[in-house]
C-alpha cells in the first residue's frame, strides 16, 4: 500500500490543542494489531509505564472528529480495550461485574473500577487514566510499554470501524515512507524464505539492478550484521538510508560462491504506473496500470499518456487497470479522474450528521480525446481506485470490467499523538460522482468477469468468497436503498484460467516489478482491448451496446472451453430443461489413499467425496455444490460439479482437504449450498467431517557453551560455539520442517555466524544435537545482551523459545548452560466432546520440572481464568466451569513456568 502526506482540504472542526492534525487524508486498507499473545511474538523489553496522554489524545480526537459519534460508546470502548489487553498479556485479566463495574487483575494485584457512569469521553479518559496508573504500578513482565499502549488504544478504537487504528512509531515511520512514493535505498523487493533474506525482484534502473542482483539471490550479510533470522522489517530498515550513503551486502547465488557488493543508495521511486501501447485491428490502444495512488501518480499518468500520444498519434482507446489497487491519496484519485472528465462531481466527502464537507468537481480540463475507456477492477480494488472507477462509470465516461470492488467507502485522517506515534481515524465517507455510495457493495462492474479453474484437485466455476469490507466485524453501514443495492452487471463472462502453482505466482510477482508490459496471458486485459477496438462511440452505454456481439462471442468461446475441460474430467456440463421436479439425495465418504475412513486425523490430506442422486421427476442442469466455512480457510471454496443429472442418476466428485497438523479433535462443519441452471437448487445442508487430533510433539532444549569460552570474558570477534541438544518429549513425531534458530535482540552487537539448523524428523523420545555459532562485535554492551534460542516445528505448530542473557564481561549466561528448558506439560483429564449444557466442567493437570508460574484459560477470545502459583508447585490439578455458545467452542489452556516457558493446549467442545 502507498500513502503520502497532503494538505487537508476537508473541512472539520478544530482539533483539541493537545493534538496536532498533520492533515494527511488517506483511503487505505487498515493496519491491524494481531490479537495474539504478545509475549510469544514480540521482542522482550523492560516495561516502564503507560503514557496516559496517548490515551487522552486518542479519546479527544474521537470526540472531536470521528464520523459517527454514536458508534463511539465510551463504555464499550473501555471494555474492548481491556479485552484486547487480556488477550495479549497472560498476567492480566478483566472480570465484568454486571454493568456496574469491572475487576482488573494484574498477577496477584486487583482493583475494582466503576463503569456504570461512564457516559462521555471525559469519563472514559478519567477511568482509563486510573487503569493506566494501576497497570504501571503492578505489571512487572517483559511486554514493552509501547506494545501495551498500542494494544490498549487499538482496543479502544475497535468498536468504531476497521480502519481507525493506532500506529506505533515503527509502523508510522514505515507508513510515511510508503506515502512519499520515493526513498533512499537499493531498489530490490525482498522477502524471508526458509529463514533467508531472499530477493523477489530487482527494480529496473536502480543500484541493485545495475549491480546484477537477480531474483532468487540471498542476502546473507548487511554491513557487519548477519541476516540469519533477521526480521524483514529490520532488513528493510538497514538497507534503506540517506541518498548517497553506501552499504555493503554479501550475496549468495545457487552454484556460485558468496560475494560482497558495496552499493550506493539512491532515490528509489516507487512506480505506481505501468504503461504501454496495444494494437488491435489497426487501432492504437493505450494501457495504464495504476498500482496505487501516491504523490507522484498523477505526474506519472500524464507522462505515460504523453508518451503514448507521441508524434501526435492519437489513441483510439484506453485501458485503465486498477485491479488489486488498494487505494492511497484522495487528491491523486481526483486528479486522475479529472484528466478524463470535463464536468460533473468526481467525489463528495460526507462527514458527521451527513454534512457535505467537500465536493470535488471536474474542472473542465479533461483534455483527453473522447475515446472509449475500459476500467479494470476486482475485489482487491479499494478506496481511491473505487473513486476513479466509480466516477468514470457514473459519468458515462468508462465501461467497468472485472469483479465487484472491495467496497471501502470511508476516509481516514492521521493525527500525530506524540513520541512518533499517530492515530488513523475515520472522519468521513465518500461517494464517487457525488451520489454513488460504494460502502460494502463496491463498484458494480458493467461486465463481470469470473475466472474458472478446472483441475482434478481444484474446481472454481463460481467466484470464490473473498475478504471484503463487509467481512469486517465493525464495518460502517450503507445508506443505499434495497433497489440500489440490487443493481447487477449487464453481462457476465466466465473464462477458463490455468491453475496457479507456487512457481507461477513467483513469476507473476517478478513480472510486477518489471517495466516491460506483458499481457499475453491476461484474458481480462485482452478482452478490454478487443472491446475498445470494436467500440464505435466513447460513452459507456454506447460501448456496451456496440460491443454486444464481441461480448457474446467471448462468452460463448469461453463456455466451450469450460465445457470441454469439464468433459475431460468426466463431468456432463450440458444444459437441459427440468421437465419435472428434481430432488436430491446426498451421501458423503471420507477417503485416505482411496480407502474410506470413519473419521480423519489432523495432519492428513484427505479427500471428501460427495455423491448426489436425483430422486425426483425432473432433470438437474449444471448442478454444483459449493462448500464454505467462515472460520476454517481449508474448508472454504470447495466446489463439487455434479453437472447434468436425469431422474435416478447419480454423480460423484471429490475434493482434497489438507487438515492442519495441530487441529484438535472435533466435528468440522462445511456449509454446502447449491447452484443450478433451472432455478432448482437444493436447500443448503451441512457436511460433517469428524477429526481426531494426532499425537503432537513437544520440545525440550539444553545448551552448552564450550569450556574454552564460558566463564571468561567474551572477546569481540572471537567465535563462540553453542552446542544445543533438542529432545522430543511429546507423544507425536516432529515434521520435516522443525528448525533450530538463534537470533540476537541487540543484533548490531552480536553476529550470528550459524544460527539456523534444519532438524531431522524425531519420533517421541528421540533427541538431536546441533552446533550454533556467534561472536560479539566491537562495542557490545558490557552489562549484557540477549539472544533468543528457539526450536519451531511450523507444520506441527510446536515451539519452544527461550531468552538467554549474555554477560559478556564475565563470559556467563542466564540461564546457565546445562539448564533443561521445557515448557509445562498440560494433560486434559476430562472434557466432553459435545453437550447441550450452557456450562461444562473441565479438568486438567499441569506439570513441570520447574515451579509453575501461572496458568490461564480462554473460551474463544474471552479469558475466563487466570491463576498464579504462589506455592511454587511443580504439579497442579484444577477443575473449572467454562461457558459455552452454540456450535464449536475453542478452549485454550495455557501455562508458564518460572523460566517463563509457555505451553498451550486447545480442545473443542460442541454445544448442540
Amino acid at each position: 500500500m502507498a500513502y503520502h502526506e497532503r494538505k487537508n482540504d476537508i473541512k472539520s472542526k478544530k482539533i483539541a490543542p493537545c493534538l496536532r492534525n498533520i492533515a494527511r487524508t488517506t483511503l487505505a486498507i487498515a493496519i491491524f494489531l494481531s490479537a495474539t499473545l504478545l509475549h510469544s511474538i514480540a521482542a522482550f523489553s523492560d516495561f516502564t509505564a503507560i503514557d496516559p496522554k496517548l490515551i487522552e489524545r486518542t479519546a479527544d480526537a474521537v470526540d472531536a472528529h470521528y464520523l459517527d459519534i454514536e458508534r463511539a460508546d465510551p463504555k464499550k470502548m473501555l471494555l474492548r480495550s481491556l479485552s484486547h489487553l487480556q488477550k495479549a498479556v497472560p498476567e492480566i485479566m478483566m472480570e465484568e461485574k454486571g454493568s456496574d463495574a469491572i475487576v482488573l487483575k494484574v498477577g496477584l494485584a486487583q482493583k475494582r473500577f466503576p463503569i456504570k457512569k461512564i457516559m462521555s469521553m471525559r469519563d472514559l479518559k478519567s477511568t482509563m487514566n486510573e487503569i493506566a496508573q494501576f497497570l504501571s504500578a503492578n505489571y512487572k513482565g517483559e511486554i514493552s510499554s509501547e506494545d501495551m499502549e498500542s494494544t490498549l488504544i487499538n482496543g479502544l478504537l475497535a468498536p468504531l470501524d476497521p480502519h481507525s487504528n493506532f500506529l506505533t512509531k515503527k509502523t508510522y515511520d514505515e507508513f510515511m515512507i510508503g506515502t512519499r512514493g520515493k526513498f533512499g535505498g537499493l531498489g530490490i523487493v525482498i522477502t524471508v524464505k526458509d529463514g533467508q533474506l531472499t530477493v523477489i525482484a530487482p527494480i529496473e534502473d536502480t543500484p541493485a539492478y545495475r549491480a546484477g542482483i537477480r531474483a532468487g539471490d540471498r542476502i546473507t550479510q548487511i554491513e557487519d550484521e548477519s541476516t540469519i533470522n533477521m526480521s524483514l522489517t529490520d532488513a528493510v530498515n538497514k538497507l534503506r538510508g540517506n541518498v548517497g550513503s553506501k552499504v555493503a551486502i554479501v550475496v549468495e547465488r545457487d552454484g556460485k560462491p558468496a560475494h560482497k557488493i558495496t552499493l550506493t543508495r539512491a532515490v528509489i521511486n516507487i512506480d505506481s504506473v505501468k504503461s504501454g501501447l496495444l494494437e488491435k485491428d489497426g487501432k492504437r490502444i493505450g494501457y495504464l496500470g495504476i498500482k496505487n495512488f501516491q504523490s507522484n501518480t498523477t505526474k506519472d499518468v500524464k507522462a505515460a499518456l504523453a508518451k503514448m500520444h507521441d508524434k501526435n498519434a492519437e489513441l483510439d482507446g484506453l485501458i485503465l487497470d486498477m485491479r488489486n489497487n488498494p487505494g492511497g491519496l484522495l487528491s491523486a484519485a481526483t486528479e486522475i479522474a479529472n484528466i478524463f472528465l470535463k464536468e460533473g462531481v468526481i467525489v463528495s466527502t460526507v462527514g458527521k450528521d451527513g454534512e457535505v464537507l467537500e465536493k470535488e468537481e471536474a474542472r473542465g480540463n479533461g483534455n483527453k480525446p473522447d475515446y472509449p475507456i475500459a476500467v479494470l477492477l476486482n475485489e482487491g480494488s479499494a478506496s481511491a481506485s473505487e473513486i476513479v472507477g466509480g466516477a468514470l462509470q457514473a459519468r458515462g465516461r468508462a465501461t467497468v470490467m472485472g469483479n465487484y470492488s472491495f467496497g471501502k467507502g470511508s476516509v481516514q485522517t492521521l493525527f500525530e499523538t506524540g513520541n512518533g506515534t499517530a492515530l488513523k481515524l475515520t472522519i468521513a465517507t465518500y461517494k464517487p460522482a457525488g451520489t454513488e455510495s460504494i460502502q460494502l457493495e463496491g463498484v458494480v462492474p458493467d461486465i463481470r468477469l469470473i475466472p474458472v479453474v478446472i483441475d482434478k484437485e481444484q474446481i472454481n466455476l463460481f467466484p470464490d468468497k473473498f475478504f471484503t469490507e463487509e467481512d469486517f466485524k465493525e464495518h460502517l453501514g450503507n445508506s443505499k436503498t434495497s433497489l440500489e443495492k440490487n443493481r447487477k452487471p449487464d453481462y457476465v463472462i466466465r473464462y477458463l484460467k490455468a491453475k496457479e502453482d507456487e512457481k507461477i505466482l513467483e513469476e507473476k510477482s517478478r513480472k510486477e516489478y518489471s517495466k516491460a508490459l506483458d499481457l499475453s496471458e491476461d484474458f481480462e486485459a485482452t478482452l478490454a482491448r478487443n472491446l475498445i477496438a470494436a467500440a464505435g462511440r466513447p460513452t459507456r452505454m454506447e460501448t456496451l451496446k456496440s460491443c454486444k456481439d464481441v461480448i457474446d462471442a467471448a462468452a460463448a468461446s469461453e463456455d466451450e472451453k469450460i465445457d470441454a475441460a469439464l468433459k475431460a474430467l468426466g463431468v456432463n456440463w450440458s444444459k437441459t430443461r427440468a421437465e419435472g421436479m428434481p430432488s436430491i439425495a446426498l451421501s458423503k465418504r471420507i477417503l485416505l489413499d482411496d480407502k474410506p475412513l470413519e473419521s480423519a486425523s489432523s495432519g492428513q490430506k484427505i479427500w471428501l467425496r460427495l455423491t448426489a442422486t436425483n430422486r425426483g421427476t425432473g432433470n438437474y442442469s449444471r448442478l454444483v455444490g459449493i462448500g464454505q466455512s467462515e472460520d476454517l480457510a481449508f474448508l472454504a471454496n470447495k466446489e463439487f460439479p455434479f453437472g447434468h443429472l436425469k431422474p435416478g442418476q447419480s454423480a460423484s466428485w471429490k475434493v482434497p482437504i489438507e487438515l492442519p497438523e495441530n487441529l484438535p479433535s472435533q466435528n468440522l462443519k462445511m456449509e454446502l449450498s447449491f447452484e443450478e441452471d433451472n432455478g432448482n437448487a437444493p436447500a443448503k445442508t451441512e457436511v460433517i467431517i469428524p477429526v481426531k487430533a494426532s499425537p503432537a510433539p513437544t520440545f525440550s532444549m539444553e545448551y552448552k557453551i564450550s569450556s574454552t569460552s564460558y566463564g571468561k570474558k567474551f572477546e569481540a570477534n572471537t567465535p563462540i560455539t553453542m552446542d544445543v541438544a533438542v529432545q522430543n518429549i511429546g507423544d507425536g513425531e516432529t515434521s520435516d520442517e522443525a528448525i533450530l534458530t538463534l537470533s540476537g535482540e541487540c543484533s548490531d552487537k552480536i553476529f550470528i555466524e550459524k544460527g539456523r539448523v534444519k532438524m531431522n524428523k524425531m519420533p517421541p523420545g528421540a533427541s538431536e544435537r546441533s552446533k550454533l555459532k556467534f561472536h560479539m562485535m566491537e562495542g557490545y554492551p558490557r552489562k549484557g545482551c540477549y539472544m533468543n534460542l528457539a526450536i519451531t516445528d511450523i507444520k506441527k505448530r510446536a515451539a519452544l523459545v527461550k531468552r538467554i542473557e549474555l554477560k559478556a564481561d564475565s563470559g556467563t549466561s542466564i540461564p546457565p548452560p546445562g539448564t533443561k528448558l521445557a515448557a509445562p506439560k498440560i494433560s486434559v483429564i476430562s472434557a466432553p466432546d459435545s453437550t447441550k449444557e450452557k456450562n461444562v466442567d473441565i479438568s486438567a493437570t499441569i506439570s513441570d520440572d520447574n515451579p509453575i508460574k501461572d496458568y490461564f484459560i480462554f473460551v474463544g477470545d474471552k479469558k475466563i481464568l487466570y491463576q498464579t502459583n504462589e506455592e511454587g508447585l511443580k504439579e497442579i490439578t484444577f477443575k473449572t466451569s467454562v461457558p459455552l455458545e452454540s456450535g464449536n467452542n475453542n478452549i485454550v489452556i495455557g501455562a508458564r513456568d518460572d523460566e517463563k516457558l509457555m505451553q498451550t493446549k486447545m480442545i473443542v467442545i460442541e454445544k448442540k
